[in-house]
């Protein structure tokens, strides 16, 4: 039997193995096709290489698990189909004892998905936006049609070409709540990322401003109008100024985290997140708290996957007969689609409630495995 083991465990491995890479291919495919219209920043080939290994790193918490599954299915599968099964049966040998050796292989997986999930993956997407934001040209961080936040800036700019910025507005909101709209014809960008910092240069500019601002504020604000005319509209609602030129300097490490949307937990680890519950606990904010123990639970969800697609793979491949197999991995691979969706979808679907009931993560995983043990007894039984 141990032989028989062996054998199951060399074909499921290289399988999952192939499986992998293939995953692997696919989504860097699918990243080039993204950063396809950035090669015109200038990107060098070897660069975009490192940012595909870091992506994947991150990503093989979706791709192994799957790996696993599509493994399960067609090897499984070809033994069902060349009737060893019911040559084991004849030989008495129940089927839960053909699967242990592959149910014990994704229990391992599991093992050190948790370790990814909880330290490799967090590291791998910091390490990826770092090195995709360093590398960027300025001009990937204010591309038109986007609005990004930075502090108490709000940036949008209209259009933008050779390096040249259109219709830029801001608005500022001061520490006392006041608003001041800034309109500027065009602008350029000063890189200042050797000094952690983003200049933004602003020309032809109208301040709308709602009341008058003193002139201690202006330095906290890192603001240096090089030259001003007009005078303040007496009796107006706001206050409106004009200069030929402005600058704002802004700290690089703002600009980059406000600029690619990035999720703060994306880069926690698990002792991380726990930390960061307890602290936003303790300041009384439910909401984070909550979207901290969601994180915290979906990546151990997320670590059981590789067992609980082994568990539902293995009996679902034996079922299938010669000629379907075809069918059979689009069933485990819609198997996986509606096992991710759903995670992901009461994590959307709960994340405007004051408190996240992080339990709900667990019930996909805990229905899948109900699924594939009904479906385990269901062949042990011969049906």
């Amino acid at each position: 039997m141990k032989l028989y083991h062996g054998y199951i465990l060399r074909k499921v491995a290289l399988v999952l193995v192939m499986s992998a890479v293939i995953c692997s291919l696919a989504l860097a495919l699918i990243y080039l096709v993204r950063l396809g219209k950035d090669r015109t920043l200038g990107i060098p080939f070897l660069l975009m290489l490192r940012l595909m290994v870091y992506y994947n790193a991150f990503l093989a918490i979706y791709s192994v698990p799957i790996s696993v599954l599509i493994a399960c299915l067609l090897v499984f599968g070809r033994l069902a189909a060349d009737n060893e099964f019911t040559a084991l049966k004849a030989s008495g040998i129940a089927p839960l004892r053909v699967f242990s050796s592959t149910l014990a292989l994704g229990l391992a997986l599991s093992f050190a998905m948790l370790w990814l999930n909880g330290w490799a993956a967090p590291h791998s997407h910091a390490a990826f936006m770092d090195l995709r934001f360093d590398a960027f040209s300025l001009d990937a961080f204010f591309r038109p049609g986007r609005t990004i936040s930075v502090k108490n800036y709000s940036l949008h700019v209209g259009a933008s070409e050779g390096g040249v910025l259109e219709e830029v507005t801001i608005t500022v909101l001061s520490p006392e709540g006041r608003t001041t709209t800034i309109l500027a014809e065009w602008g350029t960008l000063a890189d200042r990322r050797s000094e952690g910092k983003v200049q933004l240069n602003l020309y032809n500019v109208e301040f709308f401003i709602e009341e008058a601002p003193s002139a201690s504020e202006d330095g906290a604000a890192q603001e240096e109008p090089v030259e001003s005319s007009g005078e303040p509209e007496a009796g107006a609602a706001l206050v409106r100024e004009t200069a030929r030129a402005y600058q704002i300097v802004f700290d690089f490490g703002d600009i980059k985290s406000r600029a690619g949307g990035l999720a703060d937990k994306d880069e926690l680890t698990m002792r991380e997140l726990l930390a960061r519950r307890a602290v936003v606990g303790r300041e009384g904010d439910a909401a984070l708290a909550g979207a901290y123990a969601f994180e915290f639970n979906k990546r151990l969800v997320f670590a059981l996957s590789p067992l609980v697609f082994a568990i539902v793979g293995v009996p679902l491949g034996v079922q299938v007969r010669r000629g379907e197999r075809g069918l059979g991995t689009a069933i485990g691979v819609g198997i996986a689609a509606a096992y991710y969706s759903l995670i992901l979808g009461i994590e959307k679907g709960i994340t405007s409630r004051s408190a996240v009931p992080s339990v709900l993560v667990w019930v996909p995983c805990a229905a899948f495995a109900a699924l594939g043990i009904w479906l385990m007894i269901r062949v042990n039984r011969g049906r």
